[in-house]
Parts: structure tokens; sequence; C-alpha cells
């Protein structure tokens, strides 16, 4: 029960809207806000409010029956109107055949730009050549806003060199609505000169810079390219950042490595051949056993930097420049080490990311998302022109016999009736 008084609720809301817009007497919109108060409210049975629909239904299609017999006035030939009706759809049709092939023509220029574009995407590729912007978040995503700028302005400037043939079509096609109303003397009915001066070309710039600004922000495709940059972004730190732990760890081994030889021969030389004297006069030496001859982890750690001293500090003694030459020559292979480790990290990125990065334009450019959205934008752009311009036409029409008002309006109640007899019927 609850569902159908929400379906009888959004229907005469249906009713109130077409009631507004077809301008019905007060009497009728009062009527039906009436049965949509009293349905709220719970108050009247469904007989009554039954009634009371039927009784606002035939008030409204009586009132469509008496403005069809006012449409079209006796010296009105219904054969005539007909003819110029058709006449009227011919021209509209023949503007928007034109605008198609306008459409098409600007086809090889929009391919144009988009190949240019892809190939500036392209770019990235060359990873050793933009290795900056791989390893810098911010100019990888400038890399792409570049191209992006560059591509929209090419794009806005085919969108206005569209506009503007499709600009001239329409301006045809309403010139010769306006030469059609002269030769049938359309002044009789309303339609002179007068009326598509004030109607169409006072307006006419302000109705051409309205639709250019709708270009401007029209978006053609742009937008993908950086849904593009911020998703391949992600993935190029992901892999930077498994490279960088695996650069730290190479870059520790050696020192690690040689920690492990140096700790080693402290802990089996000494034990064995005892402390040097130095240590020995050291009552709390930290390398002193406990009785039972065991080490605490305290004592170990600590006689593992003693040892390393003076490991050092013996083989200084016994080698003396040698070991120092010994010593810098470590440090410069431990840096020449370094480079090495360096440059294989740099190797790694641009390889690792080439290959992710042709891999993800190849599937960006067989979905063909930016031609999708390019020829998207472009059909909306034609459609919104031709129907601001149809809709300056149907406004000089109104209120003469070629006005389709009455019949669209006719054709709405029609389809309202239809429904309500629908809900009508009981359930099966």
């Amino acid at each position: 029960m609850i569902k159908e008084k929400n379906r009888l609720r959004e229907w005469l809301a249906k009713l109130d809207a077409y009631a507004r817009e077809q301008k019905l007497p007060t009497r009728i919109l009062d009527s039906i806000e009436e049965c949509q108060f009293q349905l709220k409210s719970g108050k009247q049975l469904w007989p009554d409010i039954q009634s009371q629909i039927e009784g606002i239904l035939s008030s409204i299609q009586l009132k469509n029956q008496t403005d069809a017999m006012a449409i079209p006035p006796p010296h009105h030939n219904p054969g005539r109107i007909q003819e110029v009706e058709s006449r009227i759809r011919e021209i509209a049709k023949r503007c928007h055949r034109d605008n198609l092939s306008a459409i098409t023509n600007l086809d090889k220029k929009k391919s144009l730009s988009l190949k240019e574009c892809h190939r500036k995407m392209g770019e990235i590729c060359s990873t050793r050549a933009h290795l900056d912007c791989l390893l810098d978040e911010n100019l990888y995503l400038d890399f792409f806003e570049q191209i992006k700028n560059g591509y929209e302005k090419d794009s806005l400037q085919t969108a206005q060199e569209l506009l503007g043939q499709a600009g001239g079509n329409c301006a045809r096609m309403m010139d010769h609505m306006k030469s059609l109303f002269q030769d049938i003397g359309g002044r009789s009915d309303g339609i002179g000169n007068q009326k598509f001066y004030y109607e169409y070309e006072s307006g006419r710039d302000n109705l051409e810079r309205k639709l250019m600004g709708e270009a401007a922000t029209s978006d053609f495709g742009s937008s993908a390219i950086m849904e593009f940059a911020q998703k391949t972004k992600n993935g190029i730190h992901n892999i930077g950042r498994k490279l960088r732990i695996k650069k730290i760890f190479y870059a520790w081994l050696p020192l690690l490595l040689m920690i492990a030889v140096f700790t080693g021969v402290a802990i089996t030389h000494y034990p064995q051949t005892g402390m040097p004297a130095a240590t020995e006069a050291t009552a709390e030496s930290p390398l002193s056993p406990l009785p039972d001859g065991k080490w605490t982890a305290k004592q170990l750690g600590g006689g593992v930097l003693v040892s390393l001293a003076y490991f050092a500090a013996g083989a200084v003694a016994s080698l003396g420049a040698a070991s120092l030459f010994l010593a810098l020559l470590c440090i410069a292979f431990y840096g020449m080490y370094l480079s090495l480790l360096q440059a294989w990290f740099k190797g790694q990125i641009c390889k690792r990311s080439e290959k992710y990065l042709k891999a993800e334009l190849n599937l960006f450019f067989q979905d063909k998302t930016m031609e999708k959205k390019a020829s998207e934008a472009i059909e909306d752009m034609i459609i919104q022109y031709e129907q601001q311009y149809l809709s300056v036409l149907n406004h000089i029409l109104k209120g003469t016999p070629y006005s389709q008002e009455t019949s669209k309006g006719a054709a709405r109640f029609q389809a309202l009736r239809e429904e309500w007899n629908d809900f009508l019927k009981p359930a099966p």
C-alpha cells in the first residue's frame, strides 16, 4: 500500500509540473495541490481521491480540446500550415547535415592533434632522458601537465573553428526561415522581421559568446592525460621505492662484512692468546670473564669495540705506513663501489620504468579514452549549439499557427493519462 501511495505521489508531482509548464488555469493547479495534500494527510478515502483526479484530468482534456480548436484560426488552411511546417523541418535538417559535414571535415585535424599528444606522452618512455621526472613526482606530473595544456590549446582552436562553421550554418538556417515567412506573408501570423530581430538578431552575439564559453570548458580528453599521469606516478614510485631499499642494503653490505670479519677475529683471537697488557692492568675490563668462564652480553658488546680498536692499533703498529695505505685504498674502493651502485640504481629505474610505461601507454592508446571523450565533446557541443538556435526559433514561432507547443503538450498529457489508466488496473 505504501508503495502504491509513493507511485501516486510521484505521478501527481509530474501532473503538477505539466500543468505549470502549460500555464493551465489556477483552479486546475489548486485542485492538484489539494489532491496532493489529501493524499499526504491520509484523511481522504481512495474513491474520493480517484474522483478528484478524474475531474482534474477531464478539465485538462477539455482545455486542450478548446486550444486545439482555436489553432489555427479560421483563415488558415491546415494543408498550408503542414506544408510550411514541412519546409521548416527540411531547413533544420539541412542545417544539421551541414554541421555533421563540418565535424567530418575537422576529423583529420582532430586526429593529428591526438596523434601529436600521444607522441609527446610516449617521450616519457625515453627514461634516461627523463630520469629527473622519474625521481621527482612533481616533475613527473609537470611533464604531463604541459602536454595537457598544449592539447587543450589545440582542441580549443579546433572547437572554435567548428563552432564558427556551425554558427554560419545555423545563421543561414535562420535567414532561410526569415525568408520563408516573408514569402508566405508571415507578418499576418505574427512572424514579421521585427520579431526575428528582437528574438534572434539582437541577442545573437550573446548567444555566440555563451556557446564559445561552454566550448572552452568542455573536456576533449585532456582529463584522461592527468588520470594516466596520476596512475603511473604511483607505479613509478613503487618501482623506485623497492630499488632504494635494495640500494641501501647493498651500500651497507661491505661495511657489515668488514665488521663481521673484525668481530670474528676479536672473539676468536683474544680468549686464546690473552688480553693485551693494557687491558690486563684494568681490573674492570669489559672483557673480563665471569668466574665460570662465560661472557655477559654487555661485556661481549663492549669487548668487540675494544678488540676492534686494539686490533686496528696493533695492525698500525705492526704494518705502519702499509696499513694506512691499505685503509685509504679500502676507502677509495668503497667510494667507487658506491658510485657503481648509484649507476646501477639509476639504470634499473630507467629499465623497469621504461618497461612499465610502455605497457601502460599501449593499454591507454588501445582503450582510446581520449578519442572517445573528444568525439563525445564535439557531438555534445554541436547538439547544444543546434538546440540553442532551435530554442530561439521555437520562441519566435510561439503563439503562431506553426507553434509545436500545443501538440507537444497534448502528447505529454496523453502519456500522463495512460500512466493513470495503468495505475487503475488491478494487480495481476
